[in-house]
């Protein structure tokens, strides 16, 4: 063991025992019998198909577990097959290779004895000689065999260049045996967006192997990288100059270059290039083809029509004695549009009636026996849909049975325009939060003759993924929308109602505390009084005044990082309202630690992950971004914790533990869809992007009870102002209303 001027650390031994391993995902948690020390360490880390027996070389450094106490968090690390007889039984023994146990590894070892490990890799008719061998087993060991080099061999090649070896388990599932010969030769593969890349980390690599600087795939690469890059921040298609403008920056190189690629691109259909009102738009072609089938879908609905008959009228009226409510003139005439036209969307702020006009649709499409099916993007809008409608919702996702693909990347859908849904109706809530992606998805399931009706608010925040779907179809006018703008009479008592529909209008909400309904402002200037109070709030005067108790209380700010983010609020909050005591466990993951009780929240989608419900066994599979929950258990031994998301639980091992945060706080782009008892806003100064009207309104209507907002009413004035929506490229307005496309070539 030594170690170099950086504090990195190198060890190197044999491992003695597999405490345990994950095969999905390479994580594993061993010992580690160091020669020249004569003595154990621990060793954890991404190490695929690690076994007792190797022998290791390590890179890292030392950690202090919580329960365990110091340990070796491997950064990367080669591993070297045993080689005495003795080592390759061990090796065997431990299931290194499936379909090889303890006794059929010593009998194959007193035969070919240092050979063997040649043998179990290139040989099966030599190994089908072993008694209780069939040459079936000898070809499905040499198989297993085969995947585990060619596995180690690629964990080696990432690990000397200084990439993560969890890379190697998708690399391999990719590209199989092939892997280390195309990442020779075109190491920008990596720059795929399931291994969250590192462009700069990668493209100095390449160049290092002698790739020109304006090599074809390096260009390529770049121009891909950009326009994946720019789908995170909402962008369906970027414009030809600006992509040659950054991919040129990116990489060093004259535009010029960067344009003539992008043009070969085009016609090896590696991007799609389309005149979008007069300006050339280059797109991934999965983009283009998602926006292209929507506005078909708009399209073709919007001008189907149902013929309104007596008894459709007289179910309307039923649906009002059954609910005991008098729909407004509006009402009635979304329940109408509902039950006529092929496609119609509802709208409306807080307050004005929107669930009890779904509630009306939903009783008369019963009356006309059409089966209807409702969902929502997010797991907390569709819990909360069902609640209010009284009916069985779904995610989207759900219900279009969403499975990780195939081939082990991406995502599958099993309902699809060959397996449609079955419904005569689909109502979406909280449609604003639909992106391109999903709702192709959603619209391509549909089964012909299928009516659908969009909910949602237009005036909240756009999507996190590309496009602005709901915003888009309400400009084209295609399609027959309904606003509710009216507020009833009891919602007009409420100050959360009133104020959301002032910050809507552009005008200051009450911040003077004098009704002392459920909205209230407390001044607080610096981030550390604003802290304070969060706690008073969540601790003590919510709880005891309103009888909110805390797990029903929820923290939103703008933005995640800074003094006053939700990264650092989490800390500061989860040391409060969850601190560690005796016999309570967590585990540490990077900077993150997770403790029983913590509140977390789901940050992607993960289609493979199994659940169990309270009876026990595997009864599902998947869960998604944006759903929260509560760590249930933590073992820290095995360094796996089991979270329970309303009544599902799941069970995440250490390396899965980049796909949940804490979440005490929110920001409010995460909230979306969600709404909760109590809301506490932190109106703290930061970045004018994030300080602006929708983000303001859309924090406003997330609480149902209680709004608490804490800062500055300069900064609430300022986004109140600010009405500026970050532009967002997509052309599905314009393909909708089919104007301003022009097809290139």
């Amino acid at each position: 063991m030594y170690t170099d001027n950086d504090n990195t650390t190198f060890v190197e031994g044999t491992v003695s025992t597999l405490v345990f391993h994950s095969e999905e995902s390479g994580w594993a948690v061993l010992r580690l019998f160091m020669h020249d020390k004569g003595e154990e360490i621990t060793l954890v880390g991404n190490m695929p198909y690690i076994a007792a027996g190797e022998r290791v070389e390590a890179e890292g450094v030392w950690v202090d577990h919580p329960v365990y106490g110091q340990q070796f968090s491997v950064k990367s690390f080669k591993r070297y097959l045993p080689e005495t007889e003795e080592e390759i039984i061990l090796y065997l023994s431990t299931g290194a290779i499936r379909g090889i146990g303890p006794r059929t590894a010593e009998r194959i070892v007193s035969k070919f004895g240092t050979e063997t490990l040649d043998i179990i890799s290139e040989d099966p008719d030599a190994l089908a000689t072993i008694r209780g061998i069939t040459i079936q087993r000898a070809r499905e060991i040499c198989a297993a065999a085969g995947r585990q080099t060619a596995i180690r061999r690629l964990t080696d090649f990432l690990s000397d260049h200084g990439f993560p070896s969890s890379y190697a388990l998708s690399l391999y599932n990719r590209y199989g045996t092939g892997a280390v010969n195309i990442l020779k030769s075109n190491p920008y593969i990596m720059c795929s967006y399931e291994f969250e890349p590192d462009f700069g980390r990668v493209d100095a690599f390449a160049l290092s192997t002698g790739i020109d600087e304006k090599s074809v795939i390096r260009i390529e690469a770049a121009v891909l990288y950009e326009l994946y890059f720019n789908q995170q921040n909402g962008h369906v298609f970027i414009p030809r100059g600006k992509l040659c403008s950054a991919t040129s920056k990116l990489l060093g190189i004259d535009e010029d270059t960067v344009d003539e690629v992008i043009g070969q691109m085009g016609d090896k259909n590696k991007v799609e290039l389309e005149e979008i009102c007069g300006e050339i738009a280059v797109y991934p072609p999965e983009m283009i083809y998602a926006e292209r089938q929507i506005a078909k879908s708009i399209l073709r609905l919007s001008k189907v029509e149902f013929p309104m008959r007596e008894e459709n009228l007289k179910a309307i009226k039923e649906a009002e004695q059954e609910t005991d409510i008098e729909f407004t003139p509006l009402q009635k005439e979304a329940i109408k549009t509902a039950a006529k036209r092929g496609i119609m969307i509802l709208t409306g702020g807080p307050g004005t009636g929107k669930t009890t006009t779904v509630r009306g649709m939903l009783s008369l499409f019963k009356r006309l026996r059409l089966k209807t099916v409702l969902a929502a993007p997010t797991g907390k809008a569709a819990k909360r849909l069902g609640e209010l409608s009284g009916e069985d919702t779904k995610t989207i996702h759900r219900l279009l049975e969403a499975t990780v693909a195939d081939n082990g990347q991406g995502v599958r859908f099993g309902r699809n325009e060959e397996n449609p849904i079955i419904a005569d109706v689909v109502v979406i809530d909280e449609a604003s939060m639909l992106d391109i992606a999903l709702a192709n998805q959603l619209f391509s399931a549909l089964q012909p003759g299928a009516r659908v009706v969009l909910v949602g608010d237009p005036d909240q925040l756009p999507p996190i993924g590309p496009g602005n779907f709901l915003r888009d179809i309400i400009k084209s006018k295609t399609c027959p929308v309904v606003e509710l703008s009216e507020i009833f009479r009891q919602a007009q008592k409420s100050d959360i109602i009133v104020n959301a529909h002032k910050i809507k209008a552009g005008k200051m909400p009450q911040l003077d505390n004098r009704s002392g309904s459920d909205f209230f402002f407390i001044k607080r200037l610096s981030a550390q009084t604003a802290f304070d109070a969060v706690i008073e709030m969540c601790g003590n005067r919510i709880p005891l005044k309103f009888g909110i108790p805390f797990e029903n209380i929820q923290i939103l700010a703008p933005m995640r990082k800074g003094a006053s983010g939700t990264d650092n609020l989490n800390k500061i909050l989860q040391s409060v309202m969850n601190p560690p005591e005796e016999g309570k466990n967590e585990i540490r993951f990077g900077n993150s630690i997770f403790r029983e009780g913590d509140r977390v929240i789901q940050v992607r989608n993960n289609y493979e992950l199994t659940y169990w419900t309270n009876g026990g066994g595997n009864d599902g599979m998947g869960i998604f971004n944006g759903d929260m929950g509560i760590v249930e258990a933590v073992d820290p031994r095995l360094e796996r914790m089991v979270v329970r998301f309303d009544d599902r639980f799941y069970e995440y091992t250490l390396p899965m533990l980049n796909e949940i945060e804490l979440s005490y706080a929110l920001t409010v782009h995460k909230a979306q869809g969600s709404e909760f008892d109590a809301v506490v806003f932190m109106a703290q100064s930061g970045s004018m992007r994030l300080l602006n009207r929708s983000v303001l309104y859309t924090a406003v209507t997330r609480a149902k009870k209680l709004l608490v907002a804490i800062g500055n009413d300069e900064v609430i004035s300022e986004m109140v102002s600010n009405n500026t929506r970050t532009s967002r490229y997509s052309a599905l307005r314009a393909r909708i209303t089919e104007k301003g496309i022009k097809r290139l070539g």
